[in-house]
């Protein structure tokens, strides 16, 4: 998809070859479209999960659940925002940093995904 894209786009701008600009931009388009359709994806309570960790975040698993259970109306447990956390971390949505014990949740910072070379 990404060099379909590339491709579609050097030839609307009359580019003989795929530049590593061109590619570059499709890269950038498609990490954006994937996480959409992944935070289009969340459930409401996983949607909490991830606003709080995107406007207070790092933070750590139970101060997330603490912030969580004060802003939903029948607040899964503990356990189950831990899940939602790890699934997030999976859909390159969130990164967590250290162990188990002192383990952050941050956004992902996009401008350090993988870079096209």
């Amino acid at each position: 998809g990404m060099l379909r894209s590339a491709a579609s786009t050097a030839d609307r701008e009359n580019h003989e070859d795929i530049t590593n600009d061109i590619l570059r931009d499709a890269a950038e388009d498609a990490r954006a479209q994937i996480k959409q359709k992944s935070l289009d994806s969340l459930t409401p309570h996983q949607r909490v999960v991830y606003d709080i960790v995107r406007d207070h975040g790092p933070l750590g698993p139970s101060e997330i659940h603490d912030r969580y259970t004060e802003a939903v109306d029948d607040p899964r447990t503990k356990r189950t925002v831990r899940t939602y956390l790890s699934k997030m971390a999976q859909y390159n949505l969130l990164e967590a940093e250290g162990t188990s014990r002192d383990r952050k949740y941050s956004l992902v910072d996009s401008a350090a995904a993988s870079p096209v070379s």
